[in-house]
């Protein structure tokens, strides 16, 4: 679903086509609403054909993050979205 959501709004920053279908958002709203598997699946479907038929770019890959740390540093938070958080991080000395 995440990945169908990028297409929900034009707005979007990674809505890099800035396409946007009316019939599009609406069958991702029932889908997140609905408490069915089975129904559900159906709605990100459909939601799914009108994406692969409409949009113009569908990106292939994601961007890869790496990241190299000491080992005395502690309690870093990497984000889904590649953010680090230093919010809990701390330095253990030897």
């Amino acid at each position: 679903m995440y990945t169908l959501n990028i297409f929900n709004y034009r707005t979007n920053k990674v809505n890099f086509p800035k396409w946007e279908h009316p019939a599009f958002q609406k069958l991702l709203e029932q889908a997140q609403s609905e408490t069915d598997l089975a129904k559900r699946l159906i709605y990100l479907k459909e939601a799914e054909k009108i994406l692969m038929l409409e949009t113009p770019i569908i990106p292939l890959f994601y961007e890869m993050n790496k990241y190299v740390y000491k080992k005395h540093l502690r309690n870093v938070v990497l984000t889904d979205s590649g953010n680090v958080d230093f919010k809990w991080a701390s330095i253990v000395r030897k």
